[in-house]
């Protein structure tokens, strides 16, 4: 949302701008402007409706920034990267919490080379990385990290 410098603009002037359009409305990277926050909420309020709106956003606001709990207007959904098998690695017929119970079942699944499985861990689960060439997801990784 913040990379377009018009929405700084915007939130200076008429933030209730941002909230008009389709729904459910997308604002993606909101903590950048985190009053939007409120805007939001305040909105849900008149609309009396839910679904309309889906903040996005890769880190949280600045730990100085008050915001209303959202309590009864916002759920918070925590994406994490995808599994082996939801990337289609893995049958899924071997959980580490039967294994780790004892439970042993008698199973068939074709060998994963270990070449191929450093470089998905390598590649991680994020869902842009989804058929990007190693080199290429590896720079886009070096991005999460300050080394």
């Amino acid at each position: 949302m913040a990379r377009d410098p018009q929405v700084s603009v915007i939130m200076a002037t008429n933030p209730r701008l941002l909230l008009a359009g389709n729904n459910p409305r997308l604002i993606d990277e909101w903590q950048e402007q985190p009053e939007i926050w409120n805007y939001v909420r305040h909105e849900v309020d008149n609309r009396k409706l839910k679904g309309q709106f889906i903040l996005t956003g890769s880190a949280n606001p600045p730990e100085n920034v008050k915001l209303h709990s959202g309590a009864g207007r916002f759920t918070v959904v925590q994406m994490d990267t995808m599994t082996w098998q939801e990337l289609g690695y893995s049958s899924g017929t071997v959980k580490l919490s039967d294994l780790l119970i004892g439970e042993v079942n008698d199973y068939y699944e074709p060998a994963i080379s270990l070449d191929f499985i450093i470089e998905r861990i390598s590649i991680g689960g994020w869902p842009t990385l989804i058929n990007v060439e190693l080199e290429n997801a590896l720079k886009m990784n070096r991005g999460y990290s300050d080394w």
